[in-house]
């Protein structure tokens, strides 16, 4: 893993490098798209607390990574545990659903065996 050079990070953040119109170029929707497809990864975007910002950003400048990535790393590990517990969940409600007894098949069945 390599280090993350905080004052660059900054400059980018705080605009000094890449918000000048004069350096910025869209690429074409076809450019972006197989960038998209070969990262796998697509764009989003969310509001967050700028204290919570602060403190993601804090947290990744003392560990050496930045916060993006740490937060990427987050959301997946949380993915990885909660699927399968739902998974699971759903799993025994189905069973649990199916095996439940209902008047008018209990009915049908003793007048089956009569």
């Amino acid at each position: 893993m390599t280090s993350i050079d905080e004052s660059t990070t900054e400059q980018w953040e705080s605009g000094e490098l890449g918000r000048d119109a004069a350096h910025v170029r869209r690429v074409s929707p076809e450019v972006e798209a197989e960038v998209d497809l070969a990262t796998a990864m697509k764009l989003v975007t969310i509001r967050l607390p700028v204290p919570m910002i602060d403190a993601l950003k804090a947290i990744g400048q003392f560990h050496g990574i930045g916060y993006q990535p740490m937060v990427r790393d987050l959301l997946g590990r949380f993915i990885a545990s909660e699927v399968p517990m739902i998974l699971s969940q759903m799993h025994r409600q189905a069973a649990e659903s199916a095996s439940e007894k209902t008047a008018p098949v209990d009915r049908f069945m003793e007048r089956r065996s009569a």
